[in-house]
């Protein structure tokens, strides 16, 4: 990670430069800054390329539009509230924005077949509980939003200054063991839109997720100012007990298991 007292910028006279970041699908961390030059009257902007995960934990001042087109990008520090954050999408790869900090007004792209534009807020993504902060979030048609839940009161979210506009159908998928409870995942001054999100979990869990009906609908909720989950059931204690064919290892078929519960066999992951 370079110093926080390093930066980065364009000298050169009245024109605009791209910081390119992320080649050879490197993973790296800048807490320097990226600012532009008042003096000469150059601009900086930020792409994001590769398939490994860029984090900018510096106050950055640029002004220039950052674009995520592949990988993962993560702010632990601040861009510029007024600057813009496109997570693009092509026929090959998708970018992903995440972090705990602050930046300005987030676009994700439409969906380019499985190719999905995500947020995933927490320092590193996927794993990580933490809240990002946008001015303004544009969620493209097949965008899916993606959080970590452990209890409610300390999850991963997104916290819109302004208002959420819903472009398209999008998705919401939770993550994580959590404990049953109310989760808030977006809050916004206002939401648009025309479509509810839909609810993504695994498969592989004892858990219930479920928009909460407090959660904003453009139908049944049009003036709600969050999107919420609630989340039913806990996890069991099973023993394996090989009561039906002592050999299948399965999730979700084969009763194989016992819970301390019950006291007979069962699937692991039905109720």
């Amino acid at each position: 990670m370079a110093s926080a007292q390093a930066s980065i910028e364009n000298d050169t006279v009245n024109t605009g430069a791209t910081l390119i970041v992320g080649d050879n699908n490197q993973t790296a961390a800048y807490a320097g800054l990226i600012k532009d030059n008042g003096g000469t009257g150059g601009s900086m902007s930020v792409t994001k390329i590769g398939n490994g995960m860029q984090t900018l934990a510096g106050a950055n001042t640029y002004t220039g539009p950052t674009n995520v087109n592949g990988g993962i990008l993560s702010v632990t520090g601040s861009l510029s509230g007024s600057g813009a954050v496109n997570v693009n999408t092509s026929a090959s790869v998708a970018g992903t924005l995440a972090g705990t900090g602050s930046v300005g007004s987030v676009t994700l792209a439409a969906a380019t077949g499985s190719r999905k534009a995500a947020i995933n807020p927490g320092a590193t993504g996927g794993g990580s509980v933490g809240s990002l902060s946008m001015s303004r979030l544009t969620v493209g048609a097949g965008s899916d939003l993606q959080f970590d839940l452990v209890s409610p009161g300390r999850i991963r979210s997104d916290h819109v200054s302004g208002a959420a506009s819903m472009g398209g159908a999008f998705t919401i998928t939770p993550s994580g063991v959590p404990t049953a409870g109310t989760y808030t995942l977006i809050n916004a001054t206002s939401f648009t839109g025309s479509s509810a999100p839909t609810l993504v979990s695994g498969g592989d869990t004892r858990l219930v997720f479920s928009l909460s009906p407090g959660s904003w609908n453009p139908t049944t909720n049009a003036s709600a100012t969050t999107i919420s989950v609630d989340v039913a059931g806990s996890a069991a204690n099973l023993t394996w007990t090989g009561a039906s064919d002592g050999s299948t290892w399965d999730l979700h078929t084969t009763q194989n298991w016992t819970s301390k519960r019950r006291h007979q066999s069962e699937p692991l992951l039905q109720w």
